[in-house]
């Protein structure tokens, strides 16, 4: 990101100041998105990482005013002071922090100068991906020279409480259409689920009825064996009824004849 930054220091500061200014900052974050996201993660959207460059220019500033806080004070001792990596240096120079942590507001010092700005926007009216989109630009090299206007020391400030602000509200906007999106899926889900359930329902209670049914027809054919059975055991005891009475009229009629 520094890197970049370097490379378009006008951006880096929020100066972008040309025929189509907000197009050209807008395409320029686009870019740096889209290569940051590409060496990611993390991954985050245009206004996510203009957050995340408007956080660290603050982090740089706040430890460059705490270094000068303890640096003139008078209370003895050995002064503390925060350290800058080699990366943070870098940003440093390019936002030119001494100029705004001191109160120097020579517009030459805060701002870029203008072969600064000049060469800035020939890289971009020259770069390929950015011919279409910024054609206002294609002959930015022949403009007047100018100088940047005065910016009150404050304007940092508050251009990175509006950037926050704004971040702030687009998050919490992702963050409800979200929630919207996650509350429809599974009000669907839940409608799938529910309607399988009554579906599962329906068929366990056609089950139910077969299994019934099939109860019935085994009972109905047990009631039968029973019934064909008792019947055979009737008809057998009488079959036997009968041949002992044929037997006792025999042993008479020999008992008859015998005498």
């Amino acid at each position: 990101m520094v890197e970049f930054m370097e490379t378009h220091p006008n951006l880096a500061k929020d100066y972008v100041k040309c025929a189509d200014a907000k197009q050209t900052s807008k395409h320029l974050w686009e870019r740096l998105s889209e290569k940051l996201n590409g060496d990611g993660p993390p991954i985050r959207d245009m206004l996510s990482w203009k957050k995340v460059w408007a956080d660290y220019e603050t982090k740089i500033k706040a430890k460059a005013r705490k270094n000068k806080l303890h640096m003139s004070g008078t209370g003895g001792g050995a002064a503390k002071v925060y350290s800058f990596n080699a990366v943070e240096l870098r940003a440093f120079d390019l936002l030119q922090i001494n100029q705004a942590v001191d109160g120097m507001v020579d517009a030459q010092k805060f701002g870029a100068g203008t072969s600064e700005v000049t060469q800035s926007y020939h890289c971009e009216t020259t770069d390929p991906s950015t011919h279409n989109n910024i054609s206002d630009l294609q002959n930015l090299e022949e403009l007047p020279p100018f100088t940047p206007p005065y910016r009150p020391q404050t304007s940092p400030k508050c251009s990175t409480a509006r950037s926050r602000t704004a971040s702030k509200k687009n998050l919490l906007k992702k963050q409800v259409d979200g929630q919207m999106k996650f509350h429809n899926d599974c009000t669907k889900i839940l409608q799938d689920v529910n309607y399988n359930s009554k579906s599962l329902v329906k068929y366990n209670k056609k089950l139910v009825e077969q299994n019934e049914e099939k109860i019935e027809l085994e009972r109905q054919k047990l009631k039968f064996a029973k019934l064909k059975h008792e019947y055979k055991i009737k008809s057998e005891r009488e079959r036997n009824n009968i041949r002992i009475s044929k037997l006792k009229i025999k042993e008479r009629i020999l008992n008859v004849n015998i005498r």
